[in-house]
């Protein structure tokens, strides 16, 4: 209770949630939501899978961060300026989805494609130049010890903001239609204007004097201030650090429908569910452990826990079907994943430079999902030669050596994130 009444009676705090709830309103608007709309309307496997790739740029959004660490809009400060900008246009998109059907299409030479493709892709980029503004704001407003605890409330915010845009936008559009649920989630991104305008302002930094330079110059920061050693020890921590959790989870349905026998109805309700109630928890516990605890300690300690809750998928390999361990295994891993999210989070904030802030998150943060997109077919592989069992018990270990990254870069990690004694 005493971290609620802080959260609520900290204004930074307080604004970070509800930007956090403005960050992932969007998400599911793009994605299953549509997915979902699309569906319903007869439309083909082909269109649908397409809808899929509107999710690339949140994994190129470093392309185009640097623009917020160099241009500055008038009026508001650099940050909240380019906030107000992005929500208004994401209200803007967003109702003008609902105004479109799946059936009409935009047609370009010889290529028709679904006006609600366009718009979402638009919404898609507003979404996360958003999301890079956002991340840039919250690091400059915290200082170091809150960072942990920011970074909870703001995946609190943002999970919160992602079920309504998902779950409850599918119970909404069988009562009120597809029209009506998307200009409903419009009007809710008001939440971030009202969260923009309350927000503190930010410390002033210097803006890039060139393109060139707003590109270039944070990672010749982050090379300069850390040397080549300890910076690329921090990179090996950012890359490793939830690499074997993706990898335990790469082929996590296949396993649960094929070798372990469980039904899309009772997967579905598991993860709608207890997966997403044990991922919020995880973040807020770890927010909470964070505000008495060291970084590099924090690091290790939801580290270790975060790889020894892949074992939980070993059990089940080992004991066979199970609604017990199906849910033991969902609420355990979920909840480990979301403390050793926080710690990531709390360490690529620590790292950042407050003149480069936007470039330098969105080019970590990037890295830090990286390996995501190649354990796919290396999961396939070990699964093929050594079993599930065994796959799972060597993902745990797959997820050591981050933990000796972590403990070779100790020093540098205790300088990044000072705490007090009374410290654990």
């Amino acid at each position: 209770m005493n971290i609620i009444n802080k959260v609520l009676n900290n204004r930074s705090h307080l604004v970070i949630l509800l930007l956090g709830f403005s960050s992932g309103l969007p998400a599911a608007l793009t994605a299953s939501t549509l997915q979902a709309w699309f569906t319903e309307a007869g439309i083909s496997l082909h269109t649908i899978g397409v809808v899929t790739l509107l999710a690339i740029p949140y994994s190129f959004r470093f392309l185009w961060a640097p623009v917020f660490d160099y241009f500055k809009l008038p009026g508001l400060d650099r940050r909240r300026g380019w906030l107000l900008l992005t929500q208004i246009s994401l209200i803007i998109a967003i109702s003008a989805m609902a105004l479109f059907t799946p059936q009409q299409l935009f047609k370009v030479d010889m290529w028709s494609i679904p006006w609600l493709m366009v718009l979402g892709f638009i919404t898609a980029v507003l979404s996360t130049s958003q999301d890079i503004v956002i991340n840039a704001y919250q690091i400059e407003i915290l200082p170091p010890e809150e960072r942990g605890l920011g970074a909870a409330v703001y995946v609190t915010g943002w999970r919160v903001g992602a079920i309504i845009s998902g779950a409850a936008a599918l119970v909404l559009a069988k009562e009120l239609g597809w029209k009506e649920t998307y200009l409903l989630m419009a009007s809710l991104m008001s939440i971030g204007i009202v969260a923009t305008f309350l927000a503190p302002k930010p410390r002033m930094m210097h803006v890039s004097n060139s393109m060139f330079h707003a590109v270039i110059a944070p990672i010749k920061d982050f090379f300069q201030r850390y040397q080549l050693k300890t910076a690329l020890l921090f990179l090996l921590i950012i890359l490793t650090y939830k690499a074997g959790d993706a990898l335990t989870l790469a082929l996590n349905t296949t396993f649960l429908l094929r070798h372990i026998g469980f039904d899309l109805v009772t997967l579905g309700l598991v993860n709608k569910t207890v997966s997403l109630i044990s991922a919020l928890l995880g973040g807020i516990v770890a927010g909470v452990f964070m505000t008495r605890m060291s970084l590099y300690r924090a690091l290790i300690i939801f580290g270790l826990i975060q790889g020894a809750a892949n074992l939980s998928y070993a059990a089940m390999a080992y004991f066979g079907k199970s609604l017990f361990l199906l849910i033991f295994a969902a609420f355990t891993e979920n909840f480990c994943s979301g403390m050793g999210t926080i710690a990531l989070l709390a360490l690529i904030m620590s790292l950042c430079n407050l003149h480069y802030t936007a470039t330098q998150f969105a080019l970590l943060s990037a890295a830090a999902f990286l390996a995501r997109a190649f354990v796919g077919p290396v999961a396939a592989v070990m699964v093929d030669s050594m079993g599930w069992l065994s796959f799972f018990i060597g993902c745990f270990f797959l997820s050591l050596p981050t933990l000796l990254f972590v403990y070779a870069n100790r020093n540098s990690i205790h300088q990044l994130h000072p705490f007090s004694r009374e410290a654990i």
